[in-house]
């Protein structure tokens, strides 16, 4: 688990951050710098990168992390954070996560923003912000744009003095030696499905799958994946996962919902009425009753579920993905 940081103590009385938007900028964080130095805002990097068969790139997001992050974050590693079933970084216990905010000097009212270095700007903090959600901490966002904006910030917008401020900024959080506890409230249900429940779902065939007033499946892979056409990458851990898709499921491949190089700052999202139009080009009913996000792993497939939850549609990730539903005696659709 992480380490316990900083000199805060969470009291019972501790006043709530008002309602905070799911979204927000490199200088939205800047200009709310004194609840980071109080300790009421806290900042969690969630860097991740997909291992291979190289053992060097174990732990990649870590070392990342290790490497640059902005002033007073921690690390989550969602891998760690996790259930203990055989899956990759599905979603952890109640015990676990209360253990994890414990160590991290995180109270349940704080303010939690996350991000990571990927490239993209948010590969994984989508994945870390559903964590949140679904074990009940809703003062919880993602930085668009993640380390890549934040450090254009730097780079363009903030004068000396101003970087300097933030340079010296020291973490504030619990006194180890005061009394705190962490009671998360899961909702884990509203939030993610499981392999039962997609067969339920596909047993009607592909028509059922894709009709108007039934959830729909989309899947996030490339179109290489989607249809069969590229290998898996988690065949490296899964030496038995098959090509293909989740038969009637509809293809939005993730580095779309991304802005082509958005003021010189990879990984922001693209504006609300981009969005809109890639879900319909993806064949998204407008009137779908929900959502069911899906990946390789489950990481990816949060990006989408937070992308339809700022636009206000109802969505869950099916957790398990494609490492579970590849690797089951399901059908396989290709093609």
């Amino acid at each position: 688990l992480p380490q316990k940081m900083g000199q805060k103590f969470c009291s019972p009385e501790r006043k709530k951050e008002a309602e905070v938007s799911p979204l927000v900028t490199a200088l939205y964080v800047f200009e709310h710098w004194n609840g980071v130095k109080e300790g009421r805002i806290r900042i969690l990097d969630a860097s991740w990168c997909l291992p291979t068969v190289h053992p060097e790139e174990e732990n990649q997001g870590k070392r990342n992390f290790d490497q640059e992050h902005i002033p007073t974050a921690q690390y989550f590693d969602i891998d760690q954070i996790s259930s203990t079933d055989a899956l990759p970084h599905n979603l952890p216990g109640q015990v676990t996560f209360e253990q994890t905010m414990k160590a991290l000097g995180i109270c349940p009212t704080d303010h939690v923003i996350v991000y990571d270095s990927s490239p993209n700007g948010g590969l994984a903090a989508p994945r870390a912000w559903l964590t949140f959600k679904a074990m009940g901490h809703n003062n919880v966002s993602v930085l668009d744009g993640g380390l890549n904006a934040w450090k254009h910030l730097l780079e363009r917008k903030l004068s000396p003095k101003q970087i300097q401020m933030i340079q010296e900024t020291t973490s504030s959080g619990l006194n180890p030696d005061e009394p705190f506890t962490y009671s998360a409230t899961p909702n884990i249900g509203d939030w993610v499905v499981n392999l039962d429940f997609i067969q339920k779902l596909t047993e009607a065939g592909e028509e059922k799958v894709s009709a108007d007033k039934s959830p729909v499946i989309v899947d996030v892979r490339s179109a290489g994946r989607f249809t069969g056409a590229d290998d898996e990458p988690w065949r490296f851990r899964y030496p038995n996962v098959r090509r293909g898709r989740i038969p009637g499921s509809l293809n939005l491949p993730v580095n779309q919902l991304y802005a082509p190089n958005a003021e010189k700052v990879h990984g922001l999202l693209r504006p609300k009425h981009e969005l809109e139009a890639l879900l319909n080009a993806a064949g998204i009913p407008e009137d779908a009753p929900m959502v069911i996000a899906t990946c390789g792993s489950g990481v990816t497939a949060s990006v989408l579920a937070f992308v339809l939850y700022i636009l206000g549609k109802k969505v869950k990730v099916y957790d398990g993905s494609w490492c579970e539903y590849g690797n089951s005696g399901c059908p396989v659709q290709q093609g």
